[in-house]
């Protein structure tokens, strides 16, 4: 079997109706497992691995929709008083990992992009709450241009382009009259932003003059 067979499987699973919370975490688990991102001292519930390796660029976005749109409005609140709710989270703002984890990298980026192209939820609104915080901008710079083997300067520009446009996305959703988390709000967010630029702006003047180069902020027009 093919590791787009299992995620096949495991993506109509997640689409299909979910019965047991243990079904849901035997879904979640293999992939986490596969990619090196099931947190440090989760359990692994015992749970059958895929079959081959996983493609994070083409699967993980694949799995991220699913989760957000079908997975998240049913079982965030059984997940979040069972204590698993990291399981969920791990697909966007992964913690508790080893450093030198490159899928880290990827699924933040990733998540970013995931979120941002479809209307926001609340487990959305929590996953970048949750993202701004836990990964600076800072992190992400260094995580993309010392882990990536290629694409840096694009997939640098995209997380560039999708936490400027933040913002907007969070206006959009107050005039839907969704809520947004005090650290979402346009001043504090921005604020946050500002600060983070300038801390950029410090680290990479102390490397070497081709790494300042790559500091560009893109159009977002």
């Amino acid at each position: 079997m093919s590791s787009d067979d299992d995620i096949a499987t495991t993506l109509r699973a997640l689409h299909a109706p979910i019965y047991e919370l243990q079904d849901l975490l035997h879904l979640l688990i293999p992939p986490l497992k596969a990619i090196g991102l099931l947190p440090v001292g989760s359990s692994d519930h015992d749970v059958k691995p895929l079959h081959s390796s996983i493609n994070i660029p083409h699967h993980i976005p694949l799995i991220q929709h699913a989760l957000i749109e079908k997975v998240a409005p049913t079982w965030e609140s059984a997940l979040r008083e069972s204590g698993n709710l990291q399981l969920l989270v791990q697909y966007f703002c992964p913690i508790r990992v080893h450093e030198d984890v490159l899928a880290v990298a990827e699924v933040v980026t990733l998540a970013y992009s995931t979120i941002l192209s479809i209307p926001l939820t609340d487990f959305s609104l929590y996953s970048l709450q949750r993202l701004s915080t836990c990964y600076s901008m800072v992190n992400i710079y260094k995580m993309i241009f010392q882990r990536f083997p290629k694409k840096q300067e694009v997939t640098w520009e995209d997380y560039v382009r999708n936490s400027l446009s933040i913002p907007t996305r969070i206006a959009n959703s107050i005039a839907e009259g969704g809520y947004v988390p005090p650290s979402l709000e346009n001043k504090t967010y921005l604020q946050r932003v500002c600060l983070q630029c300038e801390q950029l702006i410090a680290y990479v003047s102390t490397q070497d003059v081709n790494g300042m180069l790559m500091i560009r902020i893109p159009s977002l027009s």
